[in-house]
């Protein structure tokens, strides 16, 4: 595929292409972020179900890999969130790259976004400099990241913790004891 050059004007048709695209792919965005919501919104209330259903029943020794159940399907979930935000990500970018073609001189929110997150591990460095200090502080985390992650990590370990302590405390295969 050819690169277009950004020293080349643009014709009224690519600009009208470009800002047509822009729009539907922003949406395309928008998409995908009400799916990761309701990913995770499914994720949570599957393991509430599944964790119901073996506090309200009796099940036998043999069944102990059920329990195990939920943390398989949290990290099911989990690829598919990774999924979707990396197609939101790749959409992203693309759409950063017609921001500066269309020579908005800096505008356009995935160019903001771009130029005002700072990744956790630049915000747990030590600033070099007060003028460090103060950028980050006016800089945003990206939250996005930090939320999820944590909303996933403590999924996966709440479920695993769930699956030992009932198997500990019910009975089980005497796996605990």
């Amino acid at each position: 595929m050819e690169e277009h050059h950004s020293d080349e004007p643009l014709t009224d048709n690519t600009r009208a292409f470009l800002l047509a695209e822009h729009a539907l792919l922003r949406g395309e965005i928008g998409n995908l972020a009400r799916q990761l919501v309701q990913n995770e919104a499914t994720a949570l209330i599957a393991s509430g179900a599944i964790w119901s259903w073996l506090a309200t029943h009796d099940w036998q020794p043999a069944s102990i890999p059920v329990l195990f159940i939920p943390a398989a399907l949290s990290i099911l979930f989990w690829l598919r969130w990774r999924t979707l935000e990396r197609g939101i990500s790749r959409i992203a970018a693309y759409l950063q790259r017609v921001e500066t073609r269309l020579d908005l001189q800096g505008m356009g929110w995935e160019t903001h976004l771009t130029q005002t997150r700072v990744g956790l591990l630049e915000l747990l460095a030590p600033p070099s400099s007060v003028e460090g200090r103060l950028a980050r502080a006016h800089a945003s985390v990206n939250q996005f990241d930090l939320y999820h992650w944590t909303f996933w990590g403590a999924l996966l370990l709440g479920n695993l913790m769930l699956a030992f302590v009932y198997v500990a405390t019910s009975g089980g295969s005497g796996l605990l004891r």
